[in-house]
């Protein structure tokens, strides 16, 4: 490292060393930065929305999450873990440090952040963020950033802008156009249909209404015509989400198709890690150009491999491996 590079270096860990604080003018706090989006009044809450108390939100998604949320995986003593590649030490530190909103103190730095992002793609289907970059008062070098995610009720993406709105902290609507090149967009894997089709199947099981009737229903039903109504609402429900795997299979199955339902659901699983895994390689490659170096970020298991995952399904459905095989791999 030569004298310049590691004067740099010392001035970046020097400013890492505050909370990020400040606004988008020099001098005015620890840094300044380049944000356009702004933070909402506290009312303009996404999940006030009554649709999160329906099952697929309540029940399904709630398992979906649990089931592969790396740092969960971890806690359990598996074999799960991300890192960079092709980087200093300096730049390292730097990442983790601010991935998951400067949570450092915390061991899982990098699978937190895929833990919040996982969270957040299951549950709408598609994640915007705006990438903030943290300058030095003095003399304008990055030394940090944030990832600011957009509220997806409050955010358009445009030909040439994301643009995004709603009533500030201060209760004034506002309206920004951010540069795309500021934004990183984490869709619903193409595979699984994209952030088209799972809009399409939420609305359609949205549509299914809740998955019990009414308290006021019930008192006037009587119970065989409550059991047939709960019974083709679960036929219903299964069926529209049979492409993505059900997190809990109805008895009738055979063991044959109840082992390819948990292949399936791995499967989901697997494809929305690797849609943020390439989300979060945008960010390094937003920190590659400003701290001139040529990281990557990669899975240091294999667990969350698809290739080898459709390999092992396939491998199923074609009779070539046994059950003992396939739920191995599954575990």
């Amino acid at each position: 490292m030569d004298n310049e590079l590691e004067d740099k270096w010392k001035r970046r860990i020097l400013n890492q060393q505050f909370p990020l604080i400040g606004s988008n003018l020099p001098g005015e706090g620890n840094g300044y930065h380049d944000r356009v989006s702004f933070d909402l009044n506290y009312n303009q809450s996404t999940n006030s929305d009554d649709r999160y108390n329906h099952w697929v939100y309540f029940v399904y998604f709630r398992d979906l999450i649990n089931s592969f949320d790396p740092e969960l995986r971890q806690r359990f003593h598996e074999n799960v873990n991300f890192d960079l590649i092709n980087c200093s030490e300096n730049y390292r530190d730097t990442f983790k440090r601010y991935i998951a909103g400067q949570k450092y103190h915390y061991q899982g730095e990098i699978l937190d952040a895929f833990s919040t992002l996982l969270k957040l793609l299951i549950q709408h289907g598609r994640i915007i963020l705006e990438f903030v970059s943290w300058f030095d008062n003095e003399t304008s070098d990055v030394y940090g950033f944030e990832l600011k995610i957009l509220p997806f009720k409050n955010t358009i993406i445009r030909n040439k802008n994301v643009q995004f709105e709603g009533i500030d902290r201060d209760g004034t609507t506002r309206k920004v156009k951010i540069p795309k090149n500021k934004c990183i967009v984490i869709d619903w894997p193409k595979k699984l249909g994209g952030y088209k089709g799972f809009s399409e199947t939420i609305n359609k099981v949205l549509s299914l209404g809740p998955k019990t009737p009414p308290i006021s229903d019930v008192a006037t039903l009587n119970p065989g015509t409550i059991l047939a109504r709960n019974k083709k609402w679960e036929e219903e429900f299964n069926r529209l989400l049979a492409k993505w795997g059900l997190t809990s299979v109805p008895n009738d199955l055979t063991e044959f198709y109840k082992e390819y339902n948990n292949l399936k659901i791995r499967s989901t699983g697997i494809l929305c890690i690797e849609a943020i895994l390439v989300g979060l390689n945008q960010v390094v490659q937003k920190l590659n150009i400003v701290l001139g170096e040529q990281a990557s970020l990669v899975e240091t298991s294999d667990f969350y491999c698809s290739v080898k995952h459709e390999k092992i399904t396939q491998q199923w459905l074609n009779g070539t491996i046994s059950f003992t095989t396939a739920n191995s791999h599954l575990r």
